[in-house]
């Protein structure tokens, strides 16, 4: 037995792994694999963009919040089509296999990573808070209410999941 073929691209090997099959569990935990890869992106692009940002500061001084707002937003913004595209994939799939759609189930699964940082976050505020109110610190309060509210921006990213799985099934339908 001889294999004259080459091998497959590595895109090509990547996308025929990652690719919806019509299961709504199983396509959600490849989604939130993709949401977990794109969440380490992210933390390096904010990383990078805050380099980025003192280097500009020495000519220009621009705060990194508005920086990193920016690039929040656009990296939100393309996620939401990526979870779109992938959740009109799956629909298809499943239709097409005579399986039932079930948007709630792979949305709910693809936004585990982020449910899972926002629980750590939130669990980490009310830390802060009970040590803040016992240390009589208002600096310390005031990092928990922050840091509780990025746990809600994550909350409300993994409820974007099921939004986006939603509307693309009932576009798709």
């Amino acid at each position: 037995m001889s294999y004259t073929g080459s091998p497959e691209p590595i895109q090509d090997q990547v996308w025929r792994l990652l690719s919806p099959r019509g299961g709504a569990v199983t396509d959600g935990l490849r989604l939130a694999a993709i949401n977990t890869v794109c969440i380490i992106a992210a933390l390096i692009l904010l990383a990078v963009a805050s380099l980025v940002n003192r280097l500009i500061n020495v000519i220009i001084p621009l705060p990194f919040l508005v920086t990193a707002v920016l690039l929040v937003i656009v990296l939100t913004a393309v996620g939401v089509v990526v979870w779109y595209r992938y959740a009109g994939l799956y629909v298809r799939v499943a239709r097409g296999s005579g399986r039932a759609v079930k948007p709630d189930v792979l949305g709910g699964v693809a936004g585990l990573p982020f449910a899972a940082i926002a629980l750590f976050m939130l669990a980490a505020a009310l830390l802060q808070i009970l040590l803040g109110i016992i240390s009589f610190s208002s600096d310390r309060l005031i990092d928990a209410l922050r840091q509780a509210g990025f746990s809600g921006f994550f909350f409300a990213l993994c409820a974007a999941n099921i939004a986006v799985a939603r509307a693309a099934s009932t576009k798709e339908a």
